[in-house]
């Protein structure tokens, strides 16, 4: 029973006691019976004092320690005239207004660091106390290319690959660069935070692709430089003399044949520079708006006598409506011709290469015997070749005109055991 009850039915139950005695005094001592009523009256007055000063305080308490339960920081309470109770309201008032102005604060900085999160351009995946993903940014859904409801409650080991195995053996507090798929490069971290006195893990995923590339195109830019100079100027010194030797009329036919078998060895090296010049002069990307699904058809017909010549059946398919990007035209042709020729080679005698236009994107896919996983991590590396007379050109020259282009891409096996080149629009 509430306390305000019991009270009234303590009092109310004395003064009926006090009311039927008075009733009794009013045969013989009516005077005494008025003083009786007016005592009555009186403690009944001094009853309800004592309830103000006692009973309301329980429920200005009672109605704050709701409030709190409630978590509502914006109810304070007005004074009532009692020096005691006052203080104590004062009191309330402080506690409920600072907690009104820690809470604000907290989730402004809740606020600010949500939104400092979602700009920010490295991928951030927060994992809960089961080391599952809890939540990521809009950095980390692209990079691994799945949206977040799909990758929520995943553990890492359960992520696409590479992530998911480098990730679960990456140690705390410690960066490791992983290379993934579309020679992408990526500086991961695993650190720690305490969240309501448990300790959660979080991984910061931070794009090095650009700066990698661009320290290492610097690096072989600089030697191929160097090498086609030097090249060029002794090939150029040595075929002049080969040539004027060879006019002359004492040397002999023996002779005039090897200093011609010389001079077409220099050419060749000198075709040969030649091909790793022109992937450090490619010129910047002159954009127009094109149909894929038309360029695609051209290049069909164009590389049928090579599909015909390794055995190979080569098909296209494109979507219904218009898939137009802006790109130089020239140089992606060249990529279509180096990706296509490679799916041809790899696909090998009655295999199957097909092109799929989407509207996110270009997959040419071939059935043959995928990319050994030794060789996944050297793709698209200057100069790696898996052909005895490769030169590694192809996809150097390939990966050079995407980027600038600004164009994703990737090159791997996929579970299915169809190898992808996938080239995204951006």
């Amino acid at each position: 029973m509430r306390l305000p009850i019991k009270y009234f039915l303590y009092v109310g139950g004395l003064h009926c006691v006090f009311i039927v005695l008075s009733v009794l005094l009013l045969r013989d001592k009516p005077l005494w019976f008025l003083a009786a009523e007016l005592l009555i009256f009186f403690s009944l007055y001094i009853a309800w004092r004592m309830y103000r000063a006692f009973i309301v305080p329980v429920q200005l308490m009672a109605s704050g320690a709701e409030s709190l339960k409630q978590k509502d920081f914006s109810v304070q309470f007005n004074k009532v005239g009692q020096r005691e109770l006052d203080a104590l309201i004062d009191v309330y008032n402080q506690m409920i207004e600072q907690l009104r102005m820690e809470r604000m604060h907290l989730t402004e900085q809740h606020y600010l660091l949500q939104k400092l999160i979602n700009a920010s351009p490295a991928g951030i995946l927060l994992l809960d106390l089961d080391g599952r993903v809890y939540s990521l940014n809009a950095a980390a859904e692209r990079i691994l290319r799945q949206s977040p409801h799909k990758l929520q409650g995943l553990t890492l080991a359960e992520l696409d690959a590479p992530f998911g195995k480098e990730l679960t053996a990456l140690p705390p507090d410690q960066a490791q660069v992983i290379q993934a798929r579309g020679n992408r490069f990526y500086r991961c971290i695993k650190s720690r935070f305490i969240d309501r006195g448990f300790e959660r893990q979080f991984i910061m995923l931070e794009e090095l692709t650009e700066e990698i590339l661009r320290t290492e195109k610097g690096a072989y830019d600089k030697v191929i430089r160097m090498m086609s100079h030097e090249v060029n100027n002794s090939i150029g010194a040595v075929n002049s003399i080969l040539q004027s030797m060879a006019s002359l009329d004492t040397i002999d036919e023996d002779y005039k044949e090897a200093i011609s078998v010389a001079m077409n060895r220099n050419l060749r090296l000198s075709r040969f520079m030649g091909n790793f010049a022109d992937v450090v002069k490619i010129p910047a990307p002159k954009k127009e708006l094109v149909s894929v699904a038309e360029l695609l058809q051209y290049m069909q017909r164009f590389m049928e006598s090579q599909a015909q010549k390794w055995g190979v059946e080569l098909s296209l398919e494109v979507p219904e409506q218009a898939v137009r990007v802006l790109m130089d035209r020239e140089q992606f042709e060249q990529v279509l011709v180096n990706v296509i020729k490679n799916a041809l080679e790899s696909a090998g005698k009655g295999g199957c290469v097909l092109l799929k236009l989407e509207a996110e994107g270009l997959r040419v896919l071939n059935d043959g015997p995928g990319i050994p996983a030794e060789v996944q991590k050297k793709l698209f590396t200057p100069f790696y070749s898996t052909k005895p007379q490769g030169q590694g050109i192809g996809l150097m020259l390939v990966r050079e005109i995407l980027r600038n282009h600004g164009f994703p891409f990737s090159l791997q096996t996929l579970p299915s055991g169809l190898t992808e080149f996938w080239i995204g629009w951006r």
